[in-house]
C-alpha cells in the first residue's frame, strides 16, 4: 500500500484515488510511513491534510512532530489545557475565569452519567459562549498589539508572556505546520487562528495541490451532512425580506465613496448593478411586492404549506391539495396566496393571478446575480484597499470586503450568511460543455408558509436555502489536489452509508480512480497468508443463525435452549414488560447469545449489537436484559457477575470502553452490549495481551511497535436487525426539521442515481414534509425498498465485523450469532466482494444457507392450503359478480360471523361447519398465524406455515415481486389483523366476548385462508368494532344496509344516503389515494348518496381527517388508537350528520 500511495503522491496527480483497504490491513501504519517519507523530502512542500470521521481515531505518533499539527476544536483545547495552563494575571479577565469554571464544570457533568443530557448540553453551550468571548479577546489585543500576523505568530513563538497562545490554541501555527490532522467535523468549521482573520478550510489557499488522506472515508459523509443541515437551519429567514433588504437598502448615493470606486473601476460591474436593479424594480410592480403576501385564512391550516425547489417545484399543501394562486385582494389590500384542489384552480383562476413559482424563480434569480457581483465588487474594494495599505498592516482580505459591501447596504449577519452561505462556488470548478446542474452542485431549496399571530397581516415565506452536498465538497477538494478515500467499505455502492460515486465518477472524469486492481491483488494476498491459521484448523469459527421470525410462543422459542422451568420464567418476565412480538422474538435472540456466552466458557469477550441501546424502553429495558443475563446463566448451573455485563453508550463512550478493554486484559470475560451507530466505522476494541499463551497469532511479529501483535480482538459476535437507518416517518410523533432535510438529501441522491422515479420521488418529498408538519401521509417510505438500503445494511455489517478482525491475535474459537431477518437483507454478492476475513466468509455462507427446501409432504399441505384460499376466492367473486339475492346476503353474512368468531377452529368444530371445513386451511399442527404472499388478487396464494420469512422470501416458492424488486411477504396474525390494538378498549372487549368473537388468536388445527382473512376477517372486524365504537361513544346508531342494490358498496347507513364504510389498514398501509376516492365516488353515485364517512379504524394522534369532492368524502384515518385510546377529534367529525 506504501508503494502505491508514494508512486502516486510522486506524480503530483490531482484526483480522488478510491482505496478500499480491509480493517486490520494496517491502513493508518502505511500512511504514516508516507508521510514521514514526505516530511523527510525537503523539496516537497506541499500541504498534508489527514482528515477522519471520529476524534479518537487522530492518530497519536505524530505529537511530538515539529512538522505536524493535530487540530482539535476550540472547546476540546479549553476543557483538556485551560485548567492546567498557566496564564497571565493580565489575561485573567472575567470572560477567562468563567471559561475555566464552566470547563471545570462541565469536564465533572461528563464524568457523570446521572445528569440530564440536555442540561450537559446547556453547560456546554455556555462554555462555547464564554469561551469566544475570551478568544475576542485575545484576538484583539494581539491586532492592537502587533500590526501583523507575522509580528503576532513571532511574539507567541518567543516571548513568555505570550507562549501559551499556542498551547491553548495551536491553530496559530497553521501556516508554518506542513501536516494538519483534524476530523472532518474541524475541518468543515472556521479555522479560528487568532493572530489573523478565521477563515474555511476547504477555500483556504494552502488547499490546493494539497496531499489529502480522508480516513473511513465513507463514514464522513454522514458529518458533512449533519454540518450542511445545520448551516441552512441556521440561517433560514423571510425570502422576500431578504429581496426587500438589497433593493431597497442599495442607494449608490449612501455607499461610501471607496465602494463606490470599486464599482465604477470596472464598467461591467457598473452595467451589472443597474440592469439588476432595473430588473428588481419590475419585480416589484409586476408582483405586488411593496404589499405584504398573505394566505387565504380559508385555506390555511398553519405550517403545513411548503414548497421544495430541487430544479423542479414540488407542492405540499394542507389536506393534500396540489395547487396554488395569489392575487391581489382589493378589499384586505394583500395579495392573497390560496391553495387548492384541481378542480377548485380551474374554476378560480384568472389571468390576472400572480404566478407565485415566476416570482420565487425571479426572485432567485436576482439574488444569483447579485450574489455573483457582490464577489466581482469585493475583488475590486480589496485591491483599492491593499494599495493604500502598508506592508507592515495585515492584507485586507476578500472576506472583509464582501462583509463590508453587505454591512453597508445594511443587510443583518443572517441575511448575509444566506445569502452568501455556499462553500464551494460553483464557477470554480472545472468548465464543461454542458453545465451540470443536479442537487449535488446547484442543491435545493424550501419555502415554508408561516402565519403567525405576531405578524397577521402578513404571511412570511420562511426559506431554507442548501447551497452544498457532500459530493460537492468532496468534489472540489478533488478538483485541487491529491485526495485519498481510505476505507474498508470506500467503494460500497449506497448514497445512505457513502458518497454517491456515480456522480463523482461524471464529474471529475479522468480524476476519478476506482480501486487499484493491483493494489487489490496484492492486498488479497498479504491476508491469505495471514488467514492460513483458519485454514489448518487452528481457529475455528461457530456461526448460528437466529430465527427471529418464528411460530408460536415466547415459551418455545426458549425451550430450544432453555430447562423447560427457565423457558417459562423468561416468557413470564419478558411477556410482561411487552407484547410486541418483535420485540419479544428480539428478547429471545439475545437470551440464547447471552446462553451461550455461559455455555462456552472459552469466549472472553462478546459484542452484543442492536440497533438501539438498552434502556427504560420496554422494546429494549435495561433492567429485563439484565435479569436474563442471569437466567442465563442460573439455566447452567452458574452465577452471573454483575459486572459481567456492561453496555457502550455514545454518552461516556471513552471511560466504559477503557474499563472494559483493562478487565479483559486482566483475563476477565465480558458481554459487551451496545448499537451499530455507537460503534461506528473505526472504532478500535481490541485489548492489550500481557501473555499470548491461549492465543493464536497469525503471524510472526517484523516490528516491536505494531501493535496487532500485542492486542487481541473479541472473539463472540452477535449481530441483531438493523432497522431505521433512514429517517423512520412511521412513528407517531413529527420528524425534526434536521430529519426532514436529511431525508431531502437521500431522496435527491436516490432520485440522481436512477433508485426512485420523478413520481416517486415526488412522493417521498411530501412524505418527508407531512411527517414533519404532523399532516396524514399514507404513503409507503420507499427509501426503505431501494437497493443503497440493502447495501447500506451491508457496508455496516461489514463495518461491525471489522471490529473483531484488527489485530494479529486470536482465540482458537471464534462465534458469531446473526438474526436472519439482517442476513436476508445483505447482497451476498458484495459481502464475497468483501469477503477478506473469514469471519465475513463465515455470515456469507450462513447468508446462503437462508433458502427453504420443502420437503414432499411439506409441498403437498401448501399446495392443498393455497388450492383452499383460491376456492374460497372463487367463491367471494362469484357472489360479487352476481346481483345480490336473500341467499347470497345471508351466505355472505354467515361468513363473516363465522370468521369473527373463529379466526382458527378445533377439528370437531370444522366437521359440522361448512364454512370452516370447505374454506379454512391447515398446517397439521395447531397454529394462529402464518406468512403468505399474492398476487392477481389473491388468484396466486403462496402459503408458509414455518414462519420463516427470510428462509421463504429465499425460497423458489416465493415469486412474488413488489417495488425494488423486493419479495413481499405478508402476515396472518392476530398483531396483524388489529384486534390486539382494538381489545386494549375494554368496552369493546367485552361486547365481543358477549357477542361470541373472538378476543384473541388461539392455537388450533385448521385457520382462516389468506383470502378469507384479508378480504373478509379484517374488514368484518373494522365494521363490528367501528359500528360499537361510535355507538358507545356518541350514541350513533348506525342500520345495515338491506337493499339488495346497495348490499356491499358500503357497511352501513348513517342518516337518508348518507354511508359510512369501515377501513381496518393498518396506519402504514399505502394505497393510491386518488384512484381509490374516484373509486369510491363512483360507488357512491352508482347509489345516489350524498356522503360517505370511510373510517379507518386504527391511526396516530398525528392522523388528520380529509374532505374531499366538495364534502361528499369524508376521510377519518383512526377511532382508535394502537393503545386502545378513542380519537375524540374524529368523532367529532360525525356530528354534522348525526
Amino acid at each position: 500500500m506504501k508503494k502505491y500511495l508514494s508512486d502516486i503522491i510522486d506524480r503530483h496527480e490531482k484526483g480522488l484515488y478510491v482505496c478500499r483497504l480491509p480493517t486490520g490491513y494496517g491502513k493508518s501504519f502505511s500512511v504514516e510511513k508516507v508521510i514521514r517519507d514526505i516530511l523527510a523530502d525537503a523539496s516537497d512542500d506541499r500541504k498534508i491534510i489527514y482528515l477522519t470521521s471520529l476524534k479518537k481515531n487522530l492518530p497519536k505518533s505524530f505529537v511530538d512532530s515539529d512538522d505536524v499539527l493535530i487540530l482539535r476544536s476550540n472547546l476540546d483545547q479549553v476543557m483538556d489545557i485551560l485548567p492546567e495552563l498557566e496564564v497571565p494575571e493580565v489575561f485573567k479577565t472575567p470572560a477567562y475565569h468563567k471559561t475555566l469554571r464552566t470547563a471545570e464544570k462541565l469536564s465533572k457533568l461528563r464524568k457523570n452519567n446521572t445528569f440530564d443530557k440536555e442540561y450537559i448540553d446547556s453547560v456546554e453551550k455556555e462554555l462555547i459562549e464564554s469561551e469566544s468571548l475570551f478568544r475576542h479577546e485575545l484576538q484583539t489585543h494581539l491586532k492592537q498589539t502587533f500590526h501583523n500576523k507575522t509580528a503576532r505568530l513571532d511574539a507567541i513563538r518567543t516571548q513568555n508572556r505570550y507562549r501559551w497562545i499556542g498551547e491553548l490554541y495551536p491553530a496559530v501555527f497553521t501556516d508554518i505546520k506542513q501536516v494538519l490532522i483534524m476530523t472532518m467535523k474541524k475541518f468543515l468549521s472556521k479555522n479560528s487562528v487568532i493572530i489573523d482573520h478565521s477563515y474555511d478550510f476547504i477555500t483556504a489557499e494552502f488547499m490546493e495541490n494539497a496531499v489529502v488522506f480522508i480516513d473511513e472515508f465513507d463514514a464522513t459523509k454522514a458529518v458533512i451532512t449533519d454540518h450542511l443541515i445545520e448551516c441552512a437551519l441556521n440561517v433560514s429567514n423571510d425570502y422576500l425580506d431578504l429581496f426587500k433588504a438589497i433593493f431597497y437598502g442599495f442607494r449608490i448615493e449612501s455607499i461610501p465613496a471607496n465602494l463606490q470606486m470599486a464599482l465604477s473601476s470596472d464598467e461591467h460591474l457598473s452595467d451589472d448593478i443597474n440592469t439588476i436593479m432595473e430588473t428588481g424594480e419590475k419585480l416589484i410592480h409586476e408582483f405586488r411586492l411593496d404589499l405584504s403576501y398573505k394566505m387565504n385564512n380559508e385555506s390555511i391550516d398553519r405550517h403545513q404549506n411548503y414548497l421544495f425547489n430541487d430544479g423542479s417545484f414540488h407542492t405540499v399543501f394542507e389536506r393534500g391539495k396540489k395547487y396554488i394562486r395569489s392575487a391581489y385582494d382589493e378589499r384586505s389590500n394583500n395579495v392573497l396566496i390560496t391553495t387548492e384542489s384541481k378542480e377548485d384552480y380551474k374554476v378560480n383562476k384568472t389571468n390576472n393571478d400572480l404566478v407565485i413559482f415566476s416570482l420565487l424563480r425571479n426572485v432567485r434569480s436576482f439574488l444569483s446575480r447579485f450574489r455573483l457581483l457582490v464577489f466581482k465588487w469585493a475583488e475590486c474594494y480589496r485591491m483599492i484597499v491593499n494599495s493604500g495599505r502598508s506592508d507592515e498592516y495585515d492584507e485586507f482580505t476578500k472576506e472583509n470586503a464582501i462583509s463590508t459591501i453587505l454591512y453597508s447596504i445594511g443587510l443583518n449577519k443572517t441575511h448575509q450568511a444566506l445569502l452568501m452561505n455556499e462553500c464551494c462556488r460553483i464557477s470554480s470548478f472545472r468548465r464543461t460543455l454542458i453545465p451540470e446542474r443536479s442537487h449535488y452542485t446547484v442543491g435545493f431549496e424550501i419555502f415554508e408558509f408561516k402565519d403567525s399571530d405576531e405578524h397577521n397581516e402578513s404571511t412570511e415565506i420562511n426559506y431554507i436555502k442548501v447551497y452544498d452536498t457532500p459530493e460537492k465538497i468532496i468534489r472540489y477538494i478533488s478538483e485541487r489536489n491529491t485526495v485519498f478515500a481510505i476505507s474498508a467499505t470506500a467503494d460500497m455502492p449506497t448514497v445512505f452509508g457513502n458518497y454517491d460515486l456515480t456522480y463523482l465518477k461524471e464529474t471529475l472524469g479522468e480524476r476519478y480512480h476506482k480501486q487499484d486492481e493491483e493494489l487489490s491483488r496484492r492486498v488479497d494476498d498479504s491476508l491469505k497468508r495471514n488467514y492460513k491459521a483458519y485454514t489448518d484448523g487452528r481457529i475455528t469459527i461457530h456461526s448460528e443463525t437466529l430465527n427471529t421470525s418464528c411460530n408460536g410462543e415466547i415459551k418455545e422459542k426458549c425451550d430450544e435452549f432453555l430447562s423447560s422451568d427457565n423457558a417459562k420464567l423468561a416468557a413470564n418476565i419478558i411477556s410482561n414488560i411487552t407484547d410486541d412480538h418483535y420485540a419479544q422474538m428480539r428478547y429471545c435472540s439475545i437470551l440464547r447469545v447471552m446462553h451461550g456466552f455461559f455455555e462456552h466458557n472459552e469466549i472472553r469477550a462478546l459484542l452484543c449489537l442492536q440497533n438501539a441501546l438498552p434502556s427504560a424502553d420496554a422494546k429494549m429495558n435495561e433492567d429485563l436484559l439484565c435479569s436474563l443475563f442471569v437466567l442465563a446463566a442460573s439455566d447452567l448451573g452458574k452465577t452471573a457477575n454483575d459486572n459481567e455485563i456492561c453496555i457502550l453508550r455514545t454518552a461516556n463512550f471513552d471511560n466504559d470502553k477503557d474499563a472494559v478493554l483493562s478487565a479483559l486484559s486482566n483475563g476477565e470475560r465480558r458481554f459487551v452490549m451496545s448499537s451499530y451507530s455507537t460503534i461506528g466505522a473505526g472504532q478500535n476494541l481490541q485489548y492489550s495481551i500481557k501473555d499470548k499463551s491461549g492465543y493464536v497469532e497469525l503471524c510472526e511479529c517484523e516490528n516491536d511497535n505494531d501493535k496487532r501483535h500485542f492486542s487481541a480482538d473479541f472473539d463472540a459476535l452477535y449481530l441483531g436487525s438493523i432497522t431505521n437507518l433512514t429517517v423512520n416517518t412511521y412513528s407517531e410523533g413529527n420528524i425534526t426539521k434536521e430529519e426532514l432535510l436529511k431525508m431531502l438529501f437521500q431522496t435527491e441522491s436516490l432520485y440522481y442515481n436512477g433508485e426512485l422515479s420523478y413520481d416517486n420521488t415526488d412522493r417521498m418529498v411530501k412524505l418527508a414534509f407531512n411527517s414533519f408538519s404532523g399532516n396524514y401521509d399514507n404513503n409507503c417510505n420507499l427509501l426503505y425498498k431501494t437497493e443503497s438500503m440493502r447495501n447500506y445494511v451491508t457496508l455496516l455489517t461489514v463495518q461491525a465485523v471489522g471490529r473483531m478482525c484488527r489485530t494479529y491475535l486470536k482465540r482458537p474459537d471464534i462465534y458469531l450469532y446473526a438474526d436472519d431477518t439482517l442476513l436476508g437483507k445483505l447482497d451476498v454478492s458484495l459481502l464475497e466482494k468483501y469477503s477478506s476475513s473469514p469471519e465475513i466468509a463465515a455470515i456469507t455462507k450462513e447468508c446462503r444457507k437462508l433458502s427453504k427446501k420443502y420437503t414432499v409432504s411439506e409441498d403437498r399441505v401448501l399446495n392443498t392450503a393455497e388450492r383452499i384460499s383460491t376456492y374460497g376466492m372463487r367463491t367471494i367473486r362469484q357472489m360479487l359478480s352476481k346481483n345480490w339475492t336473500q341467499e347470497s346476503m345471508e351466505l355472505w353474512a354467515a361468513i363473516r360471523e363465522t370468521v369473527l368468531r373463529y379466526p382458527t377452529a378445533y377439528k370437531e368444530l370444522a366437521v359440522r361447519n361448512e364454512i370452516i371445513r370447505k374454506l379454512y386451511i391447515t398446517s397439521g399442527e395447531a397454529i394462529n398465524r402464518y406468512i403468505y404472499s399474492q398476487y392477481s388478487d389473491f388468484n396466486n396464494v403462496v402459503i408458509d406455515f414455518t414462519c420463516n420469512v427470510v428462509g421463504f422470501k429465499n425460497s423458489e416458492r416465493a415469486k412474488i415481486m413488489g417495488e425494488g424488486k423486493e419479495r413481499v411477504t405478508l402476515t396472518m396474525s392476530e398483531e396483524d389483523s388489529g384486534l390486539t390494538s382494538l381489545m386494549k378498549y375494554a368496552p369493546l372487549k367485552k361486547f365481543f366476548i358477549d357477542s361470541g368473537y373472538a378476543v384473541k388468536f388461539e392455537k388450533n388445527l385448521y385457520i382462516m385462508s389468506p383470502v378469507l382473512y384479508h378480504n373478509i376477517y379484517k374488514g368484518a372486524l373494522g365494521e363490528a368494532a367501528g359500528k360499537f365504537i361510535l355507538k358507545n361513544e356518541r350514541r350513533i346508531e348506525l342500520s345495515d344496509i338491506t337493499d339488495p342494490d346497495k348490499f356491499e358498496f358500503f357497511d352501513y347507513l348513517l342518516a337518508p344516503d348518507i354511508y359510512v364504510d369501515f377501513k381496518n389498514w393498518k396506519y402504514t398501509y399505502v394505497q393510491d389515494k386518488e384512484k381509490t376516492r374516484a373509486e369510491i365516488l363512483a360507488k357512491l353515485d352508482a347509489i345516489g348518496g350524498k356522503r360517505v364517512y370511510v373510517i379507518n379504524m386504527t391511526g396516530t394522534h398525528n392522523s388528520r381527517p380529509c374532505i374531499s369532492h366538495g364534502g361528499r368524502i369524508v376521510e377519518i384515518p383512526g377511532l382508535i388508537d394502537k393503545n386502545g385510546n378513542v380519537d375524540k377529534r374524529m368523532l367529532d367529525m360525525i356530528k354534522e350528520d348525526m
